[in-house]
């Protein structure tokens, strides 16, 4: 079952609907179910790009997310 609500994915598993795939931070607070961390970790490319001079949040936002990408590889 596939669902875009990613919120209800680890909801629909505990209720016996088969297993979901979700980041942790998907999990509703005290959630108690059973839970596997994959190994290796499950990653995948991500790629942002803007326009040539992009206004200063974006330029934050690409910043950020330029210091965190380098911070996992």
């Amino acid at each position: 079952m596939r669902t875009e609500q990613t919120a209800a994915a680890p909801l629909l598993a505990a209720a016996g609907l088969g297993p979901a795939l979700v980041p942790a931070n998907l999990l509703p607070p005290g959630f108690t179910d059973h839970r596997l961390h994959p190994g290796p970790p499950v990653r995948r490319v991500l790629c942002a790009y803007a326009r040539p001079a992009p206004d200063p949040l974006t330029a934050a936002f690409l910043d950020t997310l330029t210091a965190h990408a380098h911070a996992h590889v």
